[in-house]
């Protein structure tokens, strides 16, 4: 099976939230479009178009012309440990011990392969040295 492409996706999932959103108001129009009458909701709609879709390209073209994409990758798991602090933070959410101990991994993780691709370049560099 030929996998789908990003962009794909994304107007895929476009497509089954708006429907579900859809149903949930029963196909009523006004009621579908109702949040669109709150200053806070299109504060957070253009929040979210400025600065987790504008500024994160941005910051991930900067990142890729100085780290390797290895490395790039390794951190792009932040994402996950970062939304949850930001939830705690910012919207109040509950952290749990499982939060914890999710998020202490990732920085484990990340932490490992860091410093294990930082060994390998050195004993390559030592090697070609040789």
């Amino acid at each position: 099976m030929k996998r789908m492409k990003q962009s794909h996706r994304a107007i895929l999932a476009a497509v089954v939230f708006t429907v579900l959103a859809l149903i949930r108001v029963r196909g009523s129009a006004a009621e579908y479009l109702q949040p669109l009458h709150t200053q806070s909701y299109r504060a957070a709609v253009v929040f979210l178009a400025v600065c987790c879709s504008v500024i994160c390209y941005f910051l991930a073209g900067y990142v890729l012309s100085n780290l390797s994409i290895a490395r790039a990758t390794v951190f792009a798991n932040l994402t996950t440990a970062v939304s949850v602090l930001t939830g705690v933070l910012i919207l109040h959410e509950p952290f749990s011990v499982t939060g914890l101990v999710c998020c202490a991994l990732i920085l484990l993780g990340i932490y490992g392969v860091q410093k294990t691709a930082g060994k390998e370049n050195a004993s390559s560099g030592e090697e070609q040295a040789s």
